[in-house]
Order: C-alpha cells, then sequence, then structure tokens
C-alpha cells in the first residue's frame, strides 16, 4: 500500500524539478529556432513576437541557447504529465491499493506465494515469445546479459539494473487492455504480494510527434486505471539516452521492490 503522504512527496520532488527547469529557462534567450530553405539552403531563423529574425554566423551562441530552450521545455512537458496524473491520485484516492483493471488480461493479483509468481512469470514469457514469433518482434540495438534483445540503450540499463537486484519483470509483456495489444516496455511484479506494475520508458520527448504520442499513451493508461506509483511508472530522457538511477533506485525503494 502506498499512503498519501508518499505521493505528496514524490509530488514535491517533480514540482521542485519543473521550478529548476523553469529557472534555467530565465537565462536562456526567447523565441523559437526554426529553419527556411533560401535559394536552395536551409538557414536558421528566430520567431519572436510573431515575426522571423534570420540568425547569421555571428549569433551561434543564440542558436544553441534557443536548442536549449527547446530541450527544457520539452522536459517540462514531460514532467507536467506526472504532476497532472499524481495531482489527481491525490485528489481521488487517501490510501491506495495496487489494483489492476478488470480489462486488463494479467491475471490474479495480490498476496501470491513466490511459486505462483515464478508460475506466473513462465507464463508471461511464453506468451510474449509465441507474439515475437508472430512477426511483431524486431531486434533491439542492444542485446542483454541473458541474450534479450532491447531497442535502447536505456532500456538496457533498466533491464541489467532489475536484474542485477532480482527484481521479477518480464520485457515487453502482451497486454490486452480495452480491446487494445499493449506492450509496455517492462512489467514487474513485487515478490512481497504479488502485486503488478507496468514500466514504461519514454526515451525520445525531444521530437514533438513523439511527446504527443507519449502523451496520448498516458492519458489512455490513466483511462484505464493506471496511475503513476499506483500500478504504473513513467521515466523520461529527451533523445540524449541520460538516465538517473539514483532516481530509478528512490521509485524502487519507495514501491518496496527493492529494501
Amino acid at each position: 500500500m502506498i499512503s498519501r503522504q508518499i505521493l505528496v512527496a514524490e509530488l514535491k520532488f517533480y514540482r521542485q524539478f519543473k521550478a529548476e527547469l523553469a529557472s534555467m529557462l530565465m537565462e536562456l534567450p526567447e523565441g523559437k529556432l526554426h529553419f527556411r530553405k533560401q535559394k536552395g539552403k536551409s538557414r536558421p531563423f528566430m520567431k519572436k513576437n510573431g515575426k522571423d529574425i534570420y540568425l547569421n554566423k555571428k549569433q551561434i551562441a543564440i542558436m544553441e541557447g534557443l536548442k536549449k530552450r527547446e530541450d527544457i521545455e520539452a522536459r517540462i512537458e514531460g514532467v507536467d504529465s506526472n504532476i497532472r496524473l499524481l495531482e489527481m491520485l491525490i485528489e481521488e484516492l487517501i490510501e491506495l491499493e495496487v489494483l489492476i483493471p478488470e480489462n486488463a488480461d494479467v491475471g490474479i493479483t495480490g498476496m501470491e506465494s513466490r511459486t505462483q509468481i515464478a508460475n506466473r512469470i513462465d507464463k508471461w514469457k511464453e506468451e510474449t515469445e509465441n507474439a515475437r514469433s508472430n512477426n511483431y518482434y524486431e531486434n533491439g540495438k542492444h542485446i542483454t546479459s541473458d541474450g534479450t534483445y532491447v531497442k535502447s540503450r536505456v532500456e538496457l540499463v533498466l533491464y541489467e539494473f532489475f536484474k542485477a537486484h532480482g527484481i521479477k519483470f518480464i520485457y515487453e509483456k502482451v497486454w490486452v487492455i480495452d480491446g487494445r495489444e499493449w506492450r509496455p516496455d517492462f512489467t514487474l511484479i513485487r515478490e512481497s504480494d504479488g502485486a503488478v506494475f507496468i514500466w514504461e520508458h519514454f526515451g525520445m520527448m525531444d521530437i514533438i510527434e513523439y511527446r504527443q504520442q507519449a502523451e496520448e499513451k498516458i492519458y489512455h493508461y490513466a483511462a484505464n486505471g493506471f496511475w503513476p506509483y499506483k500500478n504504473i511508472i513513467y521515466t523520461y530522457d529527451f533523445g540524449n539516452d541520460q538516465i538517473n538511477m539514483q532516481q530509478i533506485e528512490r521509485i524502487l525503494v519507495m514501491l518496496g521492490f527493492i529494501a
């Protein structure tokens, strides 16, 4: 069970993080960088107050500042999604038990023996391998220590971290939610009670189209009963393969996966 106090503390962390990012924007030039073709060449422009201002070679510092602004604004959008969901969760619920929606095909949860948990993991592995053999799975860029292909370096780091800490999990388990197939990055089982969590890592939040898809995905998860720290975890990076393992460990300690 996760107390309201823990959720409030986590919300405070994200609000402080957002404030730190916002303060960084104060030191950067205002406007939005974009490029237009002129005489067959792509030239940089800054859109400010509805006007396009050409940036010449002497204004490289401004271009770099605008790129950094765009990256920080993308980070703020990612943090905002967690803040909104946590605020809604705190408002509606005081004490939370881990619950899985009835229409999510994940099996029975709650106070299971380690044998039952091991059996479920084996069943999930078989189901997942069958789904991958059905022309779904595309070989990832990275191979884990047990020979599993994963799609990003961050997924590789998370995979090996879970494995090193003895956490029961499966990579890209097939879920059926609201009649649709979903393949979240990781599905974790907490051995103390058999509670199930999804872990989604959004790794290209610097790309507008990707961010929009991530927001839509988060919305659909929430609409089907998946809430941060109740039964789903969201982590982010912004196309730079960065990950804060202290924060990852903090989350896992908070949720009782590791001591």
